[in-house]
C-alpha cells in the first residue's frame, strides 16, 4: 500500500518537490490509515469466528450423559473435545494434554468418583490455568479436589436459566 502510495507520488510530482513532499506524508498517512482499518477487520472476523473449545472430562459409565452434554456444547458453537479423541494403543496423557491445553473450560462431569484419567486430566487442567466447571449427576458429592469450583448439577445443566456459559469460582 505504501509503496503504491509513492510511486504515484513521483509519477504525479515528478517536477515540484514541495508539493511532491506534500503529497507523499498525506498518501502515507491514507496507506497508513487504510492498513489499520484492514488490520482492525481482519482481527474481529477472527474473534467472531474463531474456534470456542471446550474440553469434556468423563468416566466410562457417563457417556450417556456426556453426549447429551456435546450436543449441548455443539449447539452453542462450542466444539468439544474429550477422551474419544484417543485413538487406541497411544499412551492416553501424551495424547490428550494438548487438545485440553487448547481449550478455555473444561466440564468434569462428576458421578460417584472420578476415575483415573479423570484424575489425570484435571491435573493438566490446572496446570494450564484452565477454568474447571464440575458438572454433578444428581444424588453425587462434589469431590474435594474440585471443591474450589462452583458446580453445576446435570439435571439442569441444558437448561439456560442454569448456564450462562461463564460459570464462575466459588
Amino acid at each position: 500500500m505504501v509503496v503504491i502510495a509513492l510511486v504515484m507520488a513521483i509519477v504525479f510530482y515528478a517536477n515540484d518537490t514541495t508539493k511532491f513532499t506534500q503529497e507523499i506524508v498525506e498518501l502515507f498517512l491514507l496507506a497508513i490509515g487504510i492498513e489499520i482499518i484492514m488490520l482492525s477487520v481482519a482481527y474481529l472476523y477472527l474473534l467472531t469466528h474463531r474456534k470456542r473449545y471446550v474440553y469434556l472430562s468423563y468416566s466410562d459409565g457417563n457417556q450417556n450423559e456426556a453426549s447429551q452434554i456435546i450436543k449441548y456444547c455443539r449447539s452453542n458453537k462450542q466444539e468439544v473435545l474429550s477422551r474419544d479423541l484417543v485413538p487406541t494403543g497411544s499412551k492416553y496423557m501424551d495424547v490428550i494434554a494438548p487438545y485440553i491445553s487448547k481449550c478455555n473450560i473444561a466440564y468434569v462431569l462428576v458421578s460417584s468418583e472420578l476415575d483415573g484419567l479423570q484424575k489425570s486430566e484435571i491435573k493438566v487442567m490446572r496446570q494450564k490455568g484452565i477454568r474447571i466447571v464440575p458438572i454433578i449427576i444428581d444424588g453425587n458429592d462434589i469431590p474435594q479436589s474440585l471443591e474450589e469450583w462452583k458446580p453445576i448439577f446435570y439435571s439442569t445443566f441444558l437448561s439456560k436459566s442454569q448456564f450462562s456459559g461463564q460459570p464462575e469460582s466459588k
